[in-house]
């Protein structure tokens, strides 16, 4: 059973989709870099191009990239809607012929998490390996390179790798959380539209309160990019991805006995 929901998840087109569109979508970043260092040549401080700024530039910080505003429907698209194919097509009862409602649930979320993740942090490797043919590997560290706050911000200049592992790391989380919150309004909408866009229209929903009601961790940018809001923290990142798993709970919980209690 789970064997075959990842490969329904991770070889299907809109999987692929995904990742090429985040690809694409991040490199963008790359113009407003190379206009940013247009300057370094003409002044001769090449030693402050660094490929880890261009990768910081894909993920968020060039005025280019678009990845950041689509990354809720790039991590939405690929698989949180088969629920909703499996019950109206029929294929769940088939399933249950062989396994049990629970197990099949389980397999369910768990595949829809982890192909959440991926669509996110395959883009990165994506951007590490093409920034890293285009630009030095020197360290930025110089007076002219970006550095980020927040969380771990002090090691970026030093020793970039960690902060972009650390960065890896949150985008997986986010990944997981939204795409299991995507599958888990099947609990409130029979529209696969609906599902798909959920993630999104819930991102801007925060993205926009946050600023009005003036609740930092609301921000759901610092759990990917932390550095995007100066007074972020290790503190206000955790009480933003909890505060979403409470409520990506709280649905599947229900999604689950709903959905058990319709095919009884």
């Amino acid at each position: 059973m789970f064997k075959h929901e990842l490969k329904r998840a991770f070889f299907n087109k809109f999987f692929f989709l995904s990742i090429i569109v985040g690809s694409i979508s991040g490199l963008f970043g790359l113009v407003s870099y190379y206009s940013d260092i247009s300057f370094f040549k003409q002044t001769g401080n090449c030693n402050a191009i660094s490929s880890y700024e261009a990768w910081i530039y894909c993920l968020s910080l060039g005025a280019g990239t678009i990845f950041r505003l689509i990354i809720p429907l790039l991590i939405a698209i690929p698989f949180t809607d088969t629920y909703l194919k499996d019950v109206k097509g029929g294929y769940i009862r088939y399933i249950l012929t062989r396994c049990s409602f629970k197990k099949y649930f389980i397999c369910k979320v768990t595949v829809n998490a982890l192909v959440g993740g991926a669509v996110i942090v395959i883009p990165y490797f994506i951007w590490i390996i093409i920034t890293g043919i285009l630009f030095s590997m020197e360290l930025p560290n110089t007076d002219l390179n970006y550095l980020p706050d927040g969380p771990l911000g002090f090691v970026y200049a030093e020793k970039p790798w960690i902060y972009i592992g650390f960065l890896s790391i949150l985008g997986f989380l986010f990944g997981i959380i939204y795409s299991s919150l995507g599958l888990a309004i099947s609990v409130i909408t029979q529209n696969r539209f609906a599902v798909i866009c959920f993630p999104f229209i819930f991102f801007l929903f925060l993205t926009i309160g946050s600023q009005i009601v003036k609740i930092k961790f609301l921000f759901p940018l610092i759990l990917f990019a932390p550095y995007e809001l100066n007074e972020a923290s290790g503190s206000m990142i955790i009480a933003g991805f909890l505060c979403t798993f409470i409520l990506v709970s709280l649905l599947l919980t229900s999604l689950f006995i709903k959905g058990k209690g319709d095919l009884i």
